[in-house]
């Protein structure tokens, strides 16, 4: 089902591209380069880059910058990554976007583990 007609989506995609897309180019040139780290299963600084750009970007509050290494931690050992997950997707509905929300709570449950001292409603902006 498409939104409108084709100049209004256009005018969509520029608005939210004018928002965002300084935001995804970081997310992107840091993904990338953390996939070896991920691959490997080993934090590094840019995986550290990473998690705390998401951090800052989602406005997560109450994690001090001093939980990085433990949150890139938590990120590399979140799962067996491999190549296929950084493959082009063609699939992005709902059980897609169900899976990322519950890796994301898997990764804020381990990195609170890690670090150790924040409960969970201080580490997701409400």
């Amino acid at each position: 089902m498409l939104i409108g007609n084709e100049a209004q989506r256009a005018e969509i995609v520029q608005k939210f591209n004018h928002r965002f897309s300084g935001m995804e180019m970081a997310l992107w040139c840091l993904s990338v380069h953390s996939r070896a780290s991920l691959l490997a299963r080993e934090s590094s600084p840019v995986l550290e880059a990473l998690v705390w750009t998401i951090k800052c970007f989602w406005s997560v509050q109450g994690v001090p910058e001093s939980a990085k290494p433990q949150m890139a931690k938590a990120l590399a050992e979140l799962m067996p990554w491999s190549p296929e997950l950084f493959a082009p997707q063609t699939n992005y509905g709902q059980e897609t976007a169900n899976e990322a929300r519950e890796w994301v709570e898997k990764l804020i449950r381990r990195s609170m583990l890690l670090v150790g001292s924040f409960t969970q409603s201080e580490w997701i902006n409400g």
